[in-house]
């Protein structure tokens, strides 16, 4: 995929998320049921990690923008090496990262709106997160080596996934 399609695709859905968030706080009373008992939307303020899990504010709000400036240094990187995959992968969870960051600092919580009743409630920046992670783990399995180099030595690793 070439960069400025992939950039397209991140922007539309992180520009999609934000509106639907923004939709569901206008409309809090909001509720479909598309599958009954399957799949729907409704408002959550989430105030925890993934899956509501609680966890103090301030250590999370830590753990985020620490994950961001990693996650923003290794895009970097990939798009040095110009690593396509990796790069698209990166891309995705920096900008679900990002969403779901405005929402902890403008409402103090995530809003989510995707009802999986028998699993949780989410939002379209935790399904870019997830999707990223499953492009990164891919661009690792399908490469011969995952830096080209053994872990921070410099030397060649001649050692296949």
């Amino acid at each position: 995929m070439k960069p400025k399609a992939s950039y397209t695709i991140i922007s539309v859905l992180f520009i999609v998320d934000r509106l639907l968030k923004i939709w569901f706080l206008k409309n809090p009373g909001v509720r479909w049921d598309f599958i009954k008992g399957l799949f729907g939307v409704s408002l959550v303020h989430n105030q925890g990690i993934a899956f509501g899990i609680p966890l103090n504010q301030t250590i999370l709000f830590a753990l985020i923008v620490g994950a961001l400036v990693l996650l923003v240094r290794a895009w970097l990187g990939a798009q040095r090496r110009r690593q396509a995959g990796l790069a698209f992968g990166l891309s995705l969870i920096v900008a679900g990262a990002v969403s779901n960051l405005i929402d902890r600092l403008r409402y103090g919580a995530v809003i989510d709106y995707l009802d999986v009743p028998f699993f949780t409630v989410f939002n379209l920046a935790d399904v870019m997160i997830s999707g990223g992670a499953a492009l990164l783990l891919l661009a690792v399995l399908r490469s011969k080596t995952v830096t080209g180099t053994r872990m921070g030595t410099g030397q060649k690793n001649q050692t296949e996934l």
